[in-house]
């Protein structure tokens, strides 16, 4: 039986790494900062219900009430220090 594997398109590709944001209200996470390993997300995981404070591309802040389980397709700027939700970023 032969193996087929596909290329990565690009941009298109699923996800292939993960980190987790704590919600717990002590500082803004900034995402895109590849020096501490936190590269802009393709899409949020709520691990934890809460409060989810995040910064989009026109720098506006947006506040959303989640649900654990749930998945966001944002692609975040920055995670807010008033998130109360746990979160996996999926980059």
């Amino acid at each position: 039986m032969t193996s087929l594997r596909v290329a990565k398109a690009s941009g298109g590709d699923p996800a292939t790494i993960h980190y987790t944001i704590l919600g717990n209200g002590s500082a803004n996470t900034i995402l895109g900062d590849t020096a501490n390993n936190h590269p802009v997300p393709r899409s949020l995981y709520i691990a934890t219900s809460g409060n989810l404070q995040m910064l989009d591309d026109t720098n506006t802040w947006v506040t959303y009430a989640v649900t654990a389980g749930q998945i966001l397709p944002f692609r975040a700027q920055c995670i807010g220090a008033n998130t109360t939700a746990n979160v996996v970023a999926w980059c």
